[in-house]
């Protein structure tokens, strides 16, 4: 008897079927550990882009303060623009007394913290990319938000009056 059990249990193991239901459960396992290490390299792309995008603003609005200061301190720059390689595009910044800038292509000086984080972060920017920011302004400050990775608020913060930038 312990031998056909044996037999049996053999014959079970070169059973077609068997076989591909061990490969399947394999291939199942491989692609759901698969799946959640792309999920956290997603994410991470999504802080990165983020991060990039602050320090490109900041960037910006320090080179439109020091063409300010260059060209005998305005109360708006014309600059190129550029959509794409080939679209240029004239914008004037409208800045406060101390050269820092308010807003981009408005009639009004007026703090437009949505305009700024339009032309200075997210050019080239498509509607798709992985990172939403959320804009909150007021008189004088932006602060400029986005959840990291796991899940906790940061944020970014501009000074329109001094320039200043807090993260």
């Amino acid at each position: 008897m312990k031998h056909s059990a044996v037999e049996e249990q053999e014959a079970l193991t070169e059973h077609w079927f068997f076989r591909v239901l061990v490969a399947g459960v394999v291939l199942a396992l491989i692609f759901f550990v698969g799946s959640r290490s792309l999920n956290d390299v997603v994410e991470g792309v999504g802080e990165y882009k983020a991060q990039l995008m602050t320090d490109r603003f900041a960037k910006s609005v320090s080179h439109i303060h020091q063409e300010w200061d260059r060209n005998g301190k305005p109360s708006r720059l014309r600059l190129d623009y550029y959509e794409s390689q080939t679209n240029p595009k004239d914008v004037w910044i409208w800045l406060n007394k101390q050269g820092w800038p308010l807003t981009v292509d408005e009639e009004n000086p007026e703090l437009n913290c949505r305009q700024l984080w339009v032309y200075f972060a997210e050019t080239n920017t498509k509607t798709n990319e992985l990172v939403t920011i959320s804009v909150v302004s007021d008189e004088r400050y932006c602060v400029y938000t986005w959840k990291n990775q796991d899940g906790a608020q940061k944020s970014f913060k501009y000074d329109s009056l001094v320039g200043r930038f807090e993260q």
